[in-house]
């Protein structure tokens, strides 16, 4: 045992503490060396651990040789030092040691390994996870910058649809008013009209007045006017102006009332004051009123067949441009050159 300790025989203990001297790098050293090192992705991780010198399982190996633990050739001296006594003690301390230190440099080299292994992924995994944040949150601000902009029009959008729909209702609003206030005045016309006949209508009927009514020979008074019903027969032209001569015009028929009394007194067609001579198709009396203004048509309606006016052409070239009163209470268009009787109308007073 004094032998051993004289020979300075290298214990386990002794391995350790060598291996303090040295500085052998362990993992919490490695750590700390990456941290200084600023490590950010796997290819830099292993750059930087070219860069900083940190040890590897050769690396392990050369410090051992270069502080002197113990290698081939230092148990070879011992041997030397120890042959006088091997017979007596047997094998060494340190040769039964040997094997175990060993195992201890190979255990922590491959302890190393493992650290920087795990690191190298734990910085892969950092970064990837970075990288993955960043562009999860570029894509969502990417995304949010277009519907920004689509929210932004959709609300001017229906910023001005409401502002058309406030026009549309206050458009909407005046037509009913306004439709309103028409049947209003349609309604006091058709009452005006009713009371209008029923007074047309008494007046007729009142003998004294018929007795009073000095229309002349040949006339008939209805209402305040006289009518005159020809015997002769004339186109339409002669007609008009005979109508004329006798200080009237052909007649002008503006209710039904004047419609029915013309009609008793008609056994045959009679021309009227309407024709369309100027422009086909446009209506007017002699008086230059159209049907519209005077508000009333009693025209011909056929059953599935053209109604009057149907401007016929076949017996005149030109058409059928002038109207005539049937004795069926209907007008007919018909050519404005055939011979018929006419009605000449002329108001009552002109002989008060």
């Amino acid at each position: 045992m004094r032998q051993l300790e004289k020979c300075s025989i290298v214990t386990a203990r002794d391995t350790m503490r060598q291996l303090e001297k040295c500085s052998i790098v362990t993992a919490r050293d490695t750590m700390r060396q990456l941290e200084k090192c600023s490590i950010v992705t796997a290819r830099d991780t292993m750059r930087q651990l070219e860069k900083c010198s940190i040890v590897t399982a050769r690396d392990t190996m050369r410090q051992l040789e270069k502080c002197s633990i113990v290698t081939a050739r230092d148990n070879e001296t011992t041997r030397k030092v120890q042959h006088s006594g091997s017979d007596r003690s047997g094998p060494s301390v340190r040769e039964r040691n040997t094997p175990s230190l060993k195992f201890l440099v190979v255990a922590l080299s491959l302890l190393l390994l493992c650290a920087l292994v795990a690191l190298c992924v734990v910085g892969v995994l950092y970064f990837s996870k970075g990288v993955s944040s960043e562009s999860v949150s570029d894509q969502c601000a990417s995304a949010v910058e277009p519907m920004s902009a689509q929210l932004h029009n959709a609300t001017a959008a229906a910023e001005q649809l409401k502002s058309h729909l406030h026009q549309v209702q206050a458009n909407y609003e005046n037509a009913l008013r306004n439709i309103a206030s028409f049947n209003e005045t349609e309604r006091k016309y058709e009452e005006l009209k009713v009371k209008s006949r029923k007074a047309h209508e008494a007046f007729s009927n009142c003998s004294d007045c018929q007795n009073c009514a000095l229309c002349g020979d040949g006339w008939k008074p209805f209402g305040v006017k006289c009518y005159y019903f020809s015997t002769d027969k004339l186109n339409w032209m002669n007609s008009r102006d005979h109508c004329a001569e006798k200080g009237g015009h052909l007649v002008i028929i503006t209710s039904q009332a004047e419609q029915d009394f013309l009609a008793l007194h008609l056994h045959e067609n009679h021309w009227i004051g309407l024709n369309d001579l100027e422009t086909e198709g446009k209506w007017m009396w002699v008086n230059h009123q159209s049907l519209t203004e005077t508000g009333v048509t009693f025209w011909y309606k056929r059953s599935g067949q053209p109604n009057e006016p149907d401007n016929w052409k076949n017996e005149d070239p030109s058409g059928e441009n002038c109207a005539e009163l049937h004795s069926s209470d209907t007008w007919f268009d018909a050519s404005c050159h055939k011979l018929k009787k006419y009605v000449c109308v002329k108001d009552k007073l002109n002989f008060f």
